[in-house]
């Protein structure tokens, strides 16, 4: 009866490293990614900034017009 041994041996860290295809398409959705994340940002801060000074400014705010 022959016997099979399986032996298990982690790939040299030379293959990990490089610019693959892949490596260098997954940096650049993480960074399209974030840019859109931060422009997201920047509108919603300047949406509240507006709403905010517009709240202040209006003569009579939250009462009903034309009465």
């Amino acid at each position: 009866m022959a016997m099979l041994q399986l032996a298990a041996k982690d790939n040299p860290k030379h293959l990990s490293q490089g610019s693959g295809v892949h490596r260098s398409s997954e940096e650049l959705h993480r960074q399209s990614v974030a840019r859109r994340k931060a422009e997201a940002q920047r509108k919603r801060d300047a949406a509240r900034q507006g709403e905010q000074s517009d709240d202040g400014d209006q003569p009579g705010a939250g009462e009903p017009q034309g009465s």
